[in-house]
């Protein structure tokens, strides 16, 4: 039998999967590809960035409070460098926690 409880957490899940699904299916509905502004564009294409950044950026200064902040800002730049190029997402964040890693290594010796 479901309890309140679980059935809060499968209308939340339900709602959470609604509300991601209609902003992937609705655009093909309401403009072309083709009609697409190019600065619209250039903007969308720049969201998985803005979202990352978002993501990144407050947790790193807060959950990694015992590692050196040389390493944190360091890797922040590499991550900000390499989006600034425009790499690819999961190099972006492969490169931030090598350096993160082996600059906590160096300054922790």
């Amino acid at each position: 039998m479901v309890n309140q409880s679980d059935a809060f957490y499968i209308l939340l899940l339900i709602g959470m999967w609604f509300v991601t699904l209609v902003p992937r299916i609705a655009p093909p509905f309401f403009w072309r590809a083709d009609k697409v502004p190019p600065k619209l564009s250039f903007a969308l294409a720049l969201i998985p960035f803005a979202v990352l950044g978002a993501l990144i950026v407050p947790g790193v200064f807060v959950s990694m409070e015992e590692t050196p902040l040389l390493a944190t800002t360091v890797s922040l730049l590499v991550a900000i460098g390499l989006a600034f190029y425009r790499a690819n997402l999961v190099l972006i964040v492969l490169a931030s926690i090598l350096v993160h890693y082996g600059l906590s290594v160096l300054v922790a010796a």
